[in-house]
């Protein structure tokens, strides 16, 4: 063989020139590709499990608020309750007070 006919020969080809061995690099650089962002993306795929307990622990969360405001709510209650019995107890004092002609000093403390 001359040697012109050498160098256009297959085996004598350039190894990326060959048809079959560019598509097997681009088949490994494809599947690089895949792998490296398989791998970056499965830290931050969270897993169901830790979905469903956050989720249940929103849940509670929301509960127990709910249970706080109404127990808010009826502290609430009370207290106006007790300012109502104290100012109705303050005026009859007032009342004996002035019928006794006794002066009463007002409270230290005012309720708001």
């Amino acid at each position: 063989m001359s040697s012109e006919l050498r160098r256009h020969h297959r085996r004598n080809a350039h190894p990326l020139t060959s048809p079959r061995r560019l598509a097997t690099h681009f088949a490994l650089a494809a599947l690089s590709v895949v792998a490296s962002a398989t791998t970056a993306c499965s830290g931050s795929i969270p897993s169901t499990t830790s979905e469903l307990n956050s989720g249940q622990a929103v849940m509670d969360l929301g509960t127990l608020v709910g249970e706080l405001r109404e127990e808010n709510s009826m502290m609430q209650a009370q207290i106006d309750s007790l300012r109502g019995a104290l100012a109705y107890q303050d005026t009859i004092v007032r009342q004996l007070a002035a019928g006794a002609g006794v002066q009463v000093r007002s409270p230290a403390l005012s309720t708001p």
